[in-house]
């Protein structure tokens, strides 16, 4: 018998655990958590390998200041199973994450990158991922800020019919908005540098 989360657990939280390096593989296996939140970890490698990278269900995933977090890639048809009911992302102070894809996470409602000071560039692949072929209907909210070197969000468009709020708050470098946006309607639009 492995050592791992109680069965019934649906939230975990780690906070201000500085000397936590690694979560051990096949620690979420059996336990059912929706919510997992990460803050002040800074020494923190989420995942080895894609495997029991992170729970299964998630629907919401907060990781703020973990300054060697290395996130799953999440691109092939079978880790899109896995993470499909994620509907909250939200990444804030991550040094690591140079580029974010977003092309299978089709339940995402609300999607946040703050202070990812390398972050240059969000983007769905071309072909890849059910997101090109049939969009991130789910999304609703898309909030960027102190992203300082980010030049691109989704240059060829973001498939986000149902896309209410997009804000982009100090992101000097941001050289254009995914094509198509003027022509969708929006409840809240905002722009500041």
């Amino acid at each position: 018998m492995g050592l791992g989360l109680p069965e019934g657990l649906e939230c975990l939280i780690l906070y201000r655990c500085p000397a936590l390096k690694f979560v051990a593989e096949g620690l979420f296996k059996h336990a059912h958590i929706r919510k997992l939140n990460i803050w002040d970890c800074s020494s923190l490698k989420l995942c080895s390998s894609h495997k029991d990278c992170l729970p299964t269900p998630i629907e919401s995933f907060e990781v703020m200041r973990v300054k060697k977090m290395e996130l799953p890639r999440l691109i092939s048809s079978e880790q899109m199973q896995l993470y499909s009911s994620l509907s909250s992302l939200d990444i804030s102070n991550d040094v690591g994450l140079v580029s974010f894809h977003l092309g299978v996470l089709l339940k995402l409602r609300s999607l946040r990158f703050s202070s990812c000071e390398n972050l240059g560039s969000i983007y769905i692949p071309e072909g890849r991922g059910i997101a090109a072929q049939n969009g991130l209907m789910s999304l609703y909210k898309l909030t960027i800020n102190n992203c300082l070197k980010l030049e691109y969000v989704v240059r060829e468009g973001l498939p986000a019919p149902n896309l209410e709020e997009l804000s982009f708050y100090h992101c000097e470098n941001l050289k254009s908005l995914p094509s198509g946006m003027y022509t969708q309607s929006h409840t809240s639009l905002l722009f500041e540098s």
